[in-house]
Parts: structure tokens; sequence; C-alpha cells
């Protein structure tokens, strides 16, 4: 038996509305650039940041499409001449909408006689009673935090990100300042003051971009937390910060792609659990590809008390300059199944066409492909998204979606599903009376939405025998018989009974009756009609709708059938594997029945450390999770049959050093209708973590000896520094890398409280205290937490040595001490050492005769020069010498005189 599903894109495209901008906007005002929805007021909020040198704000009613330009008050300096950009972002809620201008200019400055210009973002908040008011702007404290240039502390950036969380919290993002700042506002009031994030922990500082994009959700509990990102990080590589109510940093995620923009888009959905979307719209897959974009799905870790999300998923986009994931929204659950179904852009896919694609929350971590949407004649659809929330009361939320290039908005409507199974019902033909005809019910199960009230939708159940025996009966010339099933009435159920005349003697140990084939489809696909009607449904990614079987009859020696099914393995991947080596694995079930035939066998499938990425054929996932299948064959196994399951894909990708084994566990039944005679075996695969390729080096710095002179013992001491290299070189992802330190416990070397800073990358410091260690009369030890070690990650533990002032009592000449330090890298039951030794030694400074001989004659240089200048300037000649003579002769007559 064999089933099959489908996927369906929920949007009725014929139907699209389309919003144009006012005919007296630019054509290069951005109109679209942010959008956002007001569902008490069924409007969208649309902005045109570039309409004019401030920005445009617009209300679109969705009923009447009348488009109304939003006043927002703005205190204008005229001498500043500036795009202040009005509506770089707006969010909503159900009755009010936020807007910021981030690019806002005003004079402003601490001293009252001296103005210049500054760039300070300004956000305003709009009530319920159509009120615009602005809200309080980030203070001169919170601007100045961390910033020491004058320039800086006139600029914010203010407004570039916004977040609403589902508590009515507000967050504002300032990221293109210094290293960016998060503002939160407990409620939307212009009476609230923001509080700064600010509380960063030291082993995820902020250097650049930070607030670039916001999203929030319980990522780890009940409570809500935070999530916040930076498309640069620190070297280049994004990041995303997580921060709990209290604003503290409790977690991170690290991207290891280059420039990929990484953390551009943040996005919160229940996706069996909350989950965390974050878009890399520069991502590269290789070196002839470019910014073809990548969507990251994190999970909470399972099992784990820590603040930990796990890469469950990667989605990449479909061609070069796609921008893949530079917008993602929630759709929320739009086929009943308790999940989110995703919308991602790629505003620039297929040479600037751009598309939007649609997952299902239950196929996005299956890996199963998305619809995707692409209307004609445009370009660059899907710069903006937002949720319309299910203004035509079908159930389900409509889609509006920007394109800047053709300055318009476009509204996609959503249209309901139903989810139906297909099952059959059969007798017991072995002890069936007449021996030639039997009836079967082919059967469909029925799960409806809550909205719409009225369904309006007809199936066609068409069925096929694929047998040379049987007949249906009323089939037609082919063997084909179909038949019509209303879902108007809203029934849980229907059955029709289906004629067969068959041979039901047994002639043989097994005799089939009928092969078969089944499939449902709509008689009609809404999404295909030019209309749109809201009573009309598709049938959801969950339904099963298509099923095959056989049906046979055998005697068994008028027992039971009793199949003995022999299980065994087989596998690409080697024992013990070598994680990392390989990003997927191929796995087969070979099934071999040595009994009776096996009527309606089925194995169910576990894969317990790793996911699987796509079912085989003749099996599904089951329990909402990529780590289990059922499997079902398509006929009854006979005696010395083999069934052969797979190939099962298995992702090695997020296997890391704390996994030692990968176990697939079969629960094999030999009716899957009664499963009391389950035969349970596990297959184990050793993993071996690749620790040969860990390095260890040491490096002192300086790297020879230290010498100490009079001044260095009694007046200013010396430093120094023992600097450990460990380079990840391997193919495994380390996780919770452990290290101890031993120093020497001696009088002449001081220690401060945190000598030991671990260093992950070029501007990131995790520090190593000393509180907790252990002491002898001549060692410390000091237990470090090196953390998560990626492949071809290089971490530097560096360790600070000071020698006090004096601490040491060196008397004579080449007198020493040697410093040691030794690191032990933890790994599991292995460990890898290094040690580096400095030797500390006390010299006088003694002059050499020749340096006395040379600066002697350096000194009488200088002197002869000196005087031959002065000589050749005058300074020692008499020139007035005569002119003196006759001045004392005159002086003597004229005293002379007076005396007569």
């Amino acid at each position: 038996m064999g089933v099959t599903t489908q996927t369906q894109a929920f949007f009725h495209q014929k139907s699209m509305q389309t919003y144009k901008a006012p005919s007296t906007l630019n054509e290069k005002s951005l109109f679209g650039y942010s959008i956002a929805y007001e569902s008490n007021l069924q409007s969208l909020i649309v902005s045109a940041p570039k309409a004019d040198d401030i920005g445009k704000i617009y209300t679109i009613n969705i009923n009447t499409s009348m488009i109304k330009e939003v006043h927002v008050p703005i205190d204008r300096w005229p001498s500043v001449k500036h795009d202040f950009w009005l509506g770089a972002t707006v969010k909503s809620n159900a009755d009010n909408f936020v807007t910021c201008i981030p690019r806002y200019a005003e004079f402003k400055t601490k001293h009252a006689t001296v103005k210049k210009p500054a760039t300070v973002g300004v956000c305003y908040v709009k009530n319920k009673n159509a009120e615009i008011s602005q809200l309080k702007s980030m203070t001169n404290k919170d601007r100045n935090f961390k910033t020491k240039m004058i320039f800086k502390k006139r600029m914010d950036s203010f407004g570039w990100s916004i977040e609403v969380t589902s508590k009515n919290e507000l967050l504002i993002g300032a990221p293109a300042v210094h290293t960016g700042r998060v503002l939160r506002y407990n409620k939307l009031s212009t009476s609230v003051t923001p509080h700064l994030i600010r509380k960063i922990s030291y082993e995820n500082p902020v250097t650049n971009n930070f607030g670039y994009s916001i999203s929030s959700g319980n990522f780890f509990s009940d409570e809500i937390s935070y999530a916040v990102s930076t498309t640069f990080g620190e070297i280049g590589y994004g990041k995303v910060y997580f921060f709990n109510s209290k604003l503290a940093n409790i977690g991170a995620i690290n991207d290891d792609e280059l420039g990929s923009m990484f953390g551009a888009s943040l996005c919160s959905a229940n996706l069996g659990g909350v989950a965390l979307l974050v878009g890399a719209p520069a991502y590269a897959d290789s070196d002839y590809t470019y910014d073809i974009g990548a969507v990251y799905i994190y999970k909470a870790s399972s099992g784990s008390s820590s603040n930990e999300m796990s890469l469950k998923r990667m989605l990449k986009g479909k061609s070069n300059g796609a921008y893949f994931g530079n917008a993602i929204v929630n759709l929320g659950d739009m086929d009943g199944d308790s999940k989110d179904e995703i919308a991602i852009a790629a505003p620039y896919d297929d040479n600037g066409r751009g598309a939007v694609y649609i997952y299902t929350g239950e196929g996005i971590l299956q890996g199963k492909e998305a619809k995707k949407i692409q209307p004609e004649g445009l370009i660059t659809f899907g710069n903006s998204l937002t949720v319309v929330e299910d203004f035509d009361k079908n159930g389900c939320n409509e889609l509006a979606v920007s394109s800047i290039n053709n300055s318009s908005i476009f509204l996609l409507r959503g249209v309901a599903s139903v989810t139906v199974t297909l099952y059959t019902k059969f007798p017991n033909l072995k002890d069936h009376k007449n021996k030639t005809y039997f009836e079967f019910q082919s059967c469909l199960h029925v799960v409806y939405p809550e909205k719409p009230n009225d369904i309006n939708a007809d199936v066609i159940v068409t069925i096929v025998k694929t047998d040379p025996i049987s007949k249906l009966i009323d089939a037609d010339e082919k063997g084909v018989l179909t038949y019509e099933v209303s879902l108007r009435d809203k029934n849980e159920s229907y059955c029709k009974s289906i004629g067969v005349l068959s041979q039901l003697t047994p002639v043989k140990e097994y005799n089939q009756v009928i092969a078969y084939k089944i499939s449902v489809a709509l008689k009609e696909n809404p999404l295909e009609r030019n209309d749109f009607d809201i009573s009309r449904v598709i049938l959801s990614e969950r339904s099963i709708l298509d099923k095959r079987g056989e049906e046979s009859i055998t005697d068994c020696g008028g027992a039971i059938c009793v199949p003995i099914l022999k299980p065994s393995i087989n596998s690409s991947m080697s024992s013990p594997y070598l994680i990392g080596s390989s990003d997927m694995e191929n796995f087969a079930i070979s099934i071999q029945n040595i009994g009776q035939t096996a009527y309606g066998a089925c194995v169910l499938v576990n894969v317990l450390e790793a996911s699987i990425r796509r079912p085989p054929p003749q099996c599904i996932f089951i329990k909402d999770s990529t780590q289990f299948l059922q499997c079902t064959p398509d006929k009854p196994l006979r005696n010395k049959d083999e069934w052969l399951i797979g190939p099962i894909q298995v992702e090695t990708t997020l296997l890391t050093s704390e996994n030692n084994k990968l176990t697939i566990r079969s629960d094999l039944y030999n009716n899957c209708n009664n499963q009391t005679d389950k035969k349970t075996e596990e297959y184990v695969f050793d993993l071996k973590t690749d620790f040969e390729n860990i390095y260890v080096k040491g490096q002192a710095n300086p790297e020879k000896d230290v010498n100490l002179t009079k001044s260095d013992v009694t007046e200013s001491g010396k430093n120094m520094e023992h600097v450990y290299t460990v380079h990840n070189n391997g193919k495994t992802n380390l996780i919770g890398v452990k290290s101890e330190i031993f120093l020497d416990n001696v009088p002449y070397v001081n220690y401060s409280g945190a000598p030991i800073t671990i260093l992950k990358d070029k501007s990131s410091g995790i520090e190593c205290p000393t509180i907790n260690s252990s002491r002898t009369e001549t060692q410390i030890k000091v237990l470090c937490d090196i953390g998560d070690l990626k492949r071809n990650q290089k971490v530097q533990i560096v360790i600070a040595i000071t020698i006090p002032p004096n601490t040491l009592e060196f008397k004579e000449e080449n007198e020493n001490v040697t410093i040691t330090t030794t690191l032990n890298l933890i790994l599991n039951n292995e460990k890898k050492s290094s040690s580096l030794e400095t030797v500390v030694r006390f010299i006088t400074v003694p002059v050499d005769l020749w340096i006395i001989i040379v600066s002697s004659l350096v000194g009488l240089i200088l002197l002869v020069v000196i005087c031959y200048a002065l000589n050749k300037g005058g300074f020692l000649q008499r020139k007035n010498k005569e002119k003196l003579k006759k001045l004392k002769i005159d002086v003597h007559r004229q005293s002379m005189v007076k005396k007569i």
C-alpha cells in the first residue's frame, strides 16, 4: 500500500488586487518600502520614504481602495536640507501603528551658544483615536553609551527597525551608528521612557550594526524573549542575540558564512514549537554564485536547560541575485494543523522580476518544495511583506506584497483548506460465501476548518484496477471507475461500496484477488478560477489523496498466516563514522519474508540522533517529526519476497562531538492493524570525533627571556603574556570544550581576578576568573570553559602575567626565575597539552668603553661646531673696539671739565 500527499499555495492569484501609488508621487519615492496592516480599520499602512526630502505615509482602505496621506507633525528646521526617510519602517497592531524617521536632523549641542546639526531619529505612534504623537526619543546618555567621538554623540539612526511584541511592547533599533542601539518601550505610549539594551555578555560583544532586525517570541520558555541581529557581526559574520524580559543577554546564534547578511530579516513562528527564521539574502553557495540568499530555521535545543538554539533546516534561493530571505512573514495557521505557514520573499529572483515562496508549517522542516508566486509583468515583486488578518472572514489571512519599482501594493486573498484522508475497508475474503463477487468500501475522512461556515467543494474519486483478473462493477471500458463526492454537507466521512468480480477460490497458497489504485482530486480547483469565492476550499498538504494496494486470499493451512520477517540494514556510513566527514548518509532497510504471506505489514523507522531529509518511496513522516517514518509495502509480502526500503537520506550536518552514536530503530509489524506482534531492531553506528586534528600551540610574548633592570625590580614591575592557540582543523564541530590551566603559585607573580582571556575572534573576549580555582603550595589550577569550537575555528587563550615591583630580591647579575604555564585541553577522555616557560633574568646596565669613547668624541665635535658657528656670527669678535676707546677718552674729558 502506498500513499501520496499534495502541496497548495493558499493564495488566489487571479483575483489579486492592485493598489497604485498616488499619481503625484515620483517614481523614485520608494512607495511600498515598508508596509503594515491595521486590522480594526482594515487599512494598509504604506511608506514612501523618498517621496520628498522628508518622506510620506499613506493608508489604503482595502475595501474601498481609497488612499489617504497621513499627516505626521514633524518639526522642521528650514536651514537643514536632508532626506529624512519618514517611513523607513512601519509596524502596527490592531489599533495603532508606529513609524520612524531615522535620518531626522535638528540643531543639537550641549552648549547653548553653539548649535550644530545632529542626525537623531524620531518615531511617532498613531493611537486608536487617529492622533499621531511623537514617542520619547533616545536620551543623550543612551546615545553616548560607549561613544567617544564627538560627531557620533550627535547621531543615532534611531528607527531603522521596529518590532511590536505580543504584549504590545515596542522595540526600536538604531543599527547605523557606532555599534548600534536597541530601545524597548514597555507599551505603545508617548509617556513611556525607553530602556536601552546594554547588558551584553562577554562572550557576545557588540561591535557593528546591532539592531538591524528585531523579532520576539517564546523561544525558550513561556517568558517572552527578544532576538536582535547584526548583519556584520564582529568581522563580517552575522549574528543574532537573544535577550530576556529583563534585557539581559541570554544567548546568541553565529553565522559561519562571511558577508551573507545573516540576520537581515527575522521572523518567529510556531513550527511544532516556537522557531526563529533568519534571512541571509547575500548568501552564496559557491564561488560561481552570488546573492542567492538563504533562510535558516532554528529551534530551542531539546533536553537543554540553557538558552541554546539548534539549526533545523536551511533553505536556499533559486537564482543568482535573487536575495531570497530579504523579507519573511508568519502567515499564521492556514490549514488547521496548529503550525504556521511562512512566506519568504526573493525580490530580485529571475533577473529582477521577484517572487514570493509559500511554505507550509508541516513541509518547511521536511524540505518540501514551496509554491512560487510570481505575477507577470512586475519588477522587484516582494520588496516588503505584511499579513492582512482575515478581512473576508473565511478563516485565512491575506498577504500584501509590495513592488517599489512598480510603485504598487498587491493583495493576495487566502483560500481555506480541508484535509481529506483516503482509506479503504475490505471484507474477510477468505470466508466470503460468494466466491466470485465481493464489495469493498472506498472512504474519505474529512476535517473541516472552523471558517468558512459554508463549504463549496466537490471531489472526484478515481479507482483503477491494476491486476489482470478482477473487474470493477460499473467501470468504463478501460476498467476505470469514477464517482463524485460533495463536501457541502460537511460530513465527517463518506463511503461508497465498490463491487468487484474476481476469483475467490484459492488454487495455490497465494491468490491475488485485486490490485488497485485510488486517487482523489478536486473537481474544480479554486486557485484556477478567475473569481474568488470564500466558500471554496483547497485540499491541505496533510491530505492523503492516493492509495495503492492489493488484496489476496490464502488458505495458509486453514489458519492465520504466520509470516517470518527478517530485517537487515545497509548503509553508506562507516563504523566508526567520523563526524563531519559528510553532509548526508544513505541507509536502506531490507525486509525478507521466510514464512507465510504477510498482509498489511509495515515498519516504523526512527532515527534518534539526526533527521531524515525526505521520505523514500512507500514511506511518510509521522508524529510531526523528521525523525519518524512509517513505511508500508505496495503489496503483501509472499514467501521469499524481499522488500527494500530506501534510500533513507539522513542528514549528518547537525552531529557534533556530543554524539557518540547514531541509532536507527525499526519496529516491524506483521500486520499494521494489529500491532501486538512488534519486532524491534536497533542498528547502532559508532561515531568518532575528529580529535586528531585539534592543535594546541603556545607562544610567549615577548618570545625570548625577559630582562629586569633595577628600575623594573624596584619601581615599575614587568608585564608579559603566554598565548595559547587552539585550532580545530578537523571535521567535527566541538561542543562545550573545556580546559585546565596551571599557573605558578609564587609571591613574585600577580594574577588579577581574571588573568585569562579567551579570544574567539579579533575583537571579542571571554574572561576566565581565578575565583573558583584550586591551589597547592606551588600551583594554581584554573578551569576555563572555551565553549563551542567549530570546524576551522581558532581560539586564543591569553594568560596575563604581572611581576609587581619589590617582589623579587635580585642582587647579583644574571640571577633568574622561571615562570611556567600549562594548558590542558580536555577532549572527552583525551587531553592535549602545551606548556610555556619564560626566564626572567636580572641585569645591571654597564656602559661599554667604546660607548664612552664614542660619546666623548661626539660631544667634542659638537662643541667645535657650536664655537665655529658663534664665531661666524660675530659672537666672539670685537668690531667696535676703537669706538670703545674713543668713548672712554670723551668720558674722561667731560669729567675733567666738570671738576674745573
